[in-house]
């Protein structure tokens, strides 16, 4: 058997993962599913095991997992309903389940643009900073006009801040700063498994808990009232310069306080689609 390359290792991690989420999720299984094939991975990387052969060992483990609870969530169904028997019934799919979700979840966040880091970096990595780049040139300066003249307040503090670190952190073009390290390891032929791994979680956990933090401020905000001038318009000159067509067409004439709500619901859709609602700071 030869190795996997690198590009095939992360892409079986990261579909091998998705599997075990999908299980957890749709058969309401324990999530040291999961967190025991981490624990896995991690000590077959530090005893120097063959990584292909385990990697390989791990998909057939988790199809045959998915395969079996598909099967007995369709015989608990089944025994739920009185049905006749058919000649003309149709073939059963042979999908599973989790795997059917999976690609659902693929076709979700296809809808966002990918920001380049490497034709080996994972998908989900590459466009998630996308829909940051969105948030940050296309929604997040209204909230910028929002508070603009609005004084001192919590909430003024709390938008300049997390502007502050969109700015820093993912740059609203080019390369971006939060995943340097994860872009410069996809450019490394065989890079060092566990390495890549750490920068995909890191990067992946920060910007949840960053989105997870503005979405909060904003529902926050909105739920106590506390838009400064809700009533009041924003007004976008047609010749502004560098302003973004999207920016204009969403918020242009738009009171504060819907300007706010689109805003947090952008946030709301890019948390739901990447599956991040659950990644919180404590």
């Amino acid at each position: 058997m030869s190795n996997l390359t690198t590009a095939e290792c992360n892409a079986a991690l990261k579909k091998i993962r998705a599997k075990y989420d999908q299980i957890i999720k749709d058969f309401k299984k324990s999530p040291l599913l999961r967190e025991n094939f981490e624990d896995r991975y991690i000590n077959a990387v530090r005893n120097r095991q063959n990584i292909s052969a385990f990697i390989l060992g791990e998909i057939e483990a988790v199809e045959q997992l998915s395969k079996r609870e598909a099967e007995k969530a369709a015989q608990q169904q089944a025994a739920c309903k009185e049905s006749a028997k058919s000649n003309s019934s149709s073939p059963i799919d042979q999908k599973s389940i989790a795997q059917q979700i999976f690609e659902e979840n693929i076709l979700r966040i296809q809808k966002y643009p990918a920001v380049d880091m490497g034709e080996d970096a994972a998908e989900d990595i590459s466009r998630l900073m996308g829909a940051v780049r969105i948030l940050m040139n296309d929604y997040y300066p209204a909230l910028n006009v929002v508070f603009r003249d609005a004084g001192h307040s919590i909430y003024a503090e709390k938008v300049s801040s997390f502007y502050n670190r969109l700015m820093s952190e993912y740059d609203y073009k080019g390369d971006v700063p939060m995943a340097r390290r994860y872009k410069d390891l996809m450019s490394v032929r065989n890079a060092d498994h566990l390495k890549v791994d750490y920068e995909y979680r890191y990067v992946l956990q920060e910007t949840a808990f960053l989105l997870n933090d503005i979405y909060a401020c904003l529902g926050s905000m909105i739920n106590n009232e506390a838009v400064p001038t809700p009533a009041k318009k924003i007004v976008i000159a047609p010749s502004k310069f560098g302003i973004s067509e999207k920016y204009k067409s969403v918020f242009n004439g738009k009171k504060y306080s819907e300007a706010v709500g689109l805003v947090r619901d952008y946030v709301d859709e890019v948390l739901i689609d990447f599956r991040l609602h659950s990644i919180k700071k404590n």
